[in-house]
């Protein structure tokens, strides 16, 4: 039997981001009870939300990036202008995606950024990607 490890005080009600993670990673689940690992599946949650919204921005951001190589600079078309060609492809080797996994990674970028309303929950990671309640 293993020597129980305790949870780190306020873990249940900590925000998303990088101390999230680290904390996270510092856990030994076999060490933790099934209460404990329950808080922690529920702040696993709220991490991979966050890091989910986190991928999202990085697609659109890519979306409106025209084609280019490692030296190119900084632009953006603007929202509403079509998609490159090229960028399903670009989405499907970065993700190892099929292309229409690419189409639909690509297909979410037009409700983003999200509604105001909703980035606060993005940030918090109380929204899931799409499929995933």
């Amino acid at each position: 039997m293993a020597e129980r490890m305790y949870l780190p005080d306020g873990l249940a009600g900590m925000a998303p981001g990088p101390e999230l993670a680290v904390v996270l990673a510092g856990l030994d689940r076999r060490r933790l009870n099934g209460h404990d690992l329950v808080i922690v599946m529920a702040a696993q949650a709220r991490q991979v939300a966050h890091e989910q919204a986190r991928l999202l921005a990085d697609v659109y951001e890519v979306s409106r990036c025209g084609p280019g190589g490692p030296d190119s600079p900084v632009m953006r078309e603007p929202r509403s202008s079509g998609l490159d060609e090229f960028v399903a492809a670009e989405v499907s080797a970065a993700l190892l995606l099929t292309r229409n996994g690419a189409c639909d990674q690509l297909a979410m970028r037009v409700g983003w950024p999200p509604c105001p309303r909703c980035r606060p929950r993005w940030r918090r990671g109380r929204l899931t990607w799409p499929g995933r309640g």
